[in-house]
């Protein structure tokens, strides 16, 4: 539950620059001030960019309730977390961006079938209606064969409408 990080933490970072304080308390500036209480529990700071085909996407801050030095084997550490992270943030952005490419995919072979399918048979089915009652006053046995192709041609579409109803339920109604 950290509050807003301090300039003195974020603009470096967003730099894309390191940064390292062994005595947090010794350091003057950057020192912990009242807005920035919740800081003065830790005596020693570590943080850095991460990095990701060279643009900051975030940075990785390593607070330590103790004052330290910090070791090259502690860098190469933090950097393999940093790494990692950026990495992993980049992942989960790039899979987001594939799951809104394959739900417009989706949408798209929707509106596809229904344009191809569904609207195209009702168009027929409201044609034959519109001359139907002529068609019934020439010829009543030609108007009754008519009707009951708009009865075919409507069920058709019905059904296919409930095949493309169903493909878009979610799964775990079918489940």
């Amino acid at each position: 539950d950290l509050p807003g990080l301090p300039d003195w933490i974020t603009i470096p970072i967003l730099q894309g620059k390191t940064l390292s304080y062994a005595d947090l308390a010794a350091q003057s500036p950057p020192r912990p001030d009242r807005k920035e209480t919740w800081l003065t529990h830790y005596a020693a700071l570590y943080a850095l960019p991460l990095l990701f085909n060279e643009q900051v996407e975030g940075g990785l801050i390593l607070l330590f309730t103790f004052k330290r030095t910090f070791s090259e084997e502690d860098w190469q550490m933090a950097t393999g977390f940093a790494d990692h992270a950026a990495l992993a943030i980049t992942n989960a952005e790039l899979r987001s961006q594939a799951e809104e490419i394959a739900v417009t995919a989706e949408r798209s072979r929707l509106a596809r079938d229904l344009h191809d399918a569904v609207t195209q048979t009702l168009f027929a089915t409201s044609l034959i209606a519109e001359v139907l009652p002529k068609l019934w006053e020439r010829n009543p046995q030609a108007g009754r064969q008519k009707a009951a192709e708009i009865r075919e041609l409507t069920r058709g579409a019905l059904a296919e409408m409930r095949t493309l109803l169903m493909e878009l339920r979610p799964t775990a109604l079918e489940d």
